[in-house]
């Protein structure tokens, strides 16, 4: 079919409709139905709503309630994820996306900075028996600062495999605390 300038071609093996069900691109375990008197879709498994494209989107779909503006493209079997900018519209990089990796990067920086500056400045003597513990104090600040902001990120980007395994956790042990 005809390119319309987005990057987006239509498939014509099965078209995206309300009346089908489809596999979830979040969840990619849960099924996507229509929902009564809306045009949108819910996730049967992990609950995210989504909402249809427009007619220059029209096989598209976009999740509602993200703070990331999730787009994807239906090719007939399966879902791909549009890169930021690709679908036009206000879907590039804004502000926000700027600040949070700002932020996390201070935040891992930062500590690892400070423990670093701590063991320069004040280096132990080279035989003393723990001489090695500001270094690995470093490392771990760094390692522990790092996982929080890559936590942080697959929570914003909400990365299917994460979304995945948080749905398992709340199967497994009912951990509704923690995980939303």
């Amino acid at each position: 079919m005809k390119n319309r300038g987005w990057g987006i071609s239509r498939s014509l093996d099965r078209p995206l409709t309300l009346e089908d069900t489809y596999p979830c691109p979040i969840c990619e375990r849960g099924h996507l139905n229509s929902l009564a008197l809306m045009e949108s879709m819910g996730c049967d498994r992990c609950g995210h709503l989504f909402t249809l494209g427009d007619p220059p989107l029209d096989q598209c779909l976009q999740v509602m309630g993200s703070p990331q503006p999730l787009l994807w493209h239906w090719v007939g079997s399966r879902w791909r994820l549009l890169p930021q900018g690709q679908a036009g519209g206000d879907r590039g990089l804004h502000w926000g996306n700027g600040l949070l990796w700002g932020l996390g990067l201070g935040l891992v920086g930062l500590p690892t900075a400070i423990v670093g500056l701590g063991c320069y400045c004040f280096p132990l003597l080279p035989d003393a028996p723990l001489a090695w513990f500001p270094w690995v104090w470093l490392g771990l600040t760094f390692c522990a600062h790092g996982s929080w902001f890559v936590l942080g990120l697959v929570e914003y980007y909400q990365v299917p495999r994460y979304v995945s395994f948080k749905l398992w956790l709340q199967q497994q042990f009912s951990l509704s605390l923690f995980f939303s």
